[in-house]
């Protein structure tokens, strides 16, 4: 029972905030676009769905699923996976990746230049 009543509150949150933000789009829509670029007047079901229709072209709300910087992992993570033979391949290959602020050039960007 614990568990239904859980599940019934947890929906009820999610109908009200979806709700809320609904109807602040709407109304920050109505009172700004119409006047700044003459674009027409919505209503709460059109804002719901001009909601969706970003979250599809433009991924996940943060917080909610993974995000684009879940999802990329920065390279100082491969790097830290790469064992010190990988490393020394890498940077006589393309250089140091870590030294591109500094100014400095390593033999294999200076052999490019």
């Amino acid at each position: 029972m614990k568990r239904i009543t859980e599940v019934f509150l947890g929906v009820v949150i999610f109908l009200v905030t979806m709700a809320v933000f609904g109807f602040m789009a709407m109304f920050l829509w109505n009172k700004l676009l119409p006047g700044i670029f003459g674009l027409p007047v919505i209503n709460y079901w059109q804002t719901v769905g001009l909601m969706i229709l970003t979250r599809i072209i433009f991924g996940s709300y943060q917080g909610i699923g993974k995000g684009l910087s879940e999802r990329k992992k920065p390279i100082r993570n491969r790097w830290d996976g790469l064992s010190e033979g990988e490393r020394r391949i890498f940077i006589q290959r393309y250089g140091d990746p870590f030294l591109y602020n500094t100014g400095k050039e390593t033999e294999a960007q200076k052999e490019r230049n």
